[in-house]
């Protein structure tokens, strides 16, 4: 007799997200109720912070992608993701 055990693997989504990405200016934030948020660019660069907010701004960045770094209200890193700014 042979016992076989197989494992389910449960699949979460990230309920912390951007959208709309790609954006041509500003974007929202989901799933923390205010969020500091930290931008840099290509070249690791930090080009913006935003506190307390679920709304950024980048209008008057060049079209490129840009990484977003997300902190909750105790300063924990929750969130990475890269944001396509198109014109």
């Amino acid at each position: 007799v042979y016992a076989f055990t197989t494992g389910v693997n449960t699949i979460q989504q990230n309920a912390i997200y951007a959208a709309p990405n790609p954006t041509t200016g500003k974007f929202m934030v989901y799933g923390l109720s205010a969020a500091n948020i930290e931008v840099y660019n290509m070249f690791g660069a930090l080009v913006k912070t935003v506190e307390n907010s679920n709304e950024i701004d980048l209008s008057a960045f060049a079209q490129g992608i840009y990484t977003i770094r997300l902190f909750d209200d105790k300063h924990q890193l929750r969130y990475t993701d890269k944001i396509m700014k198109q014109d």
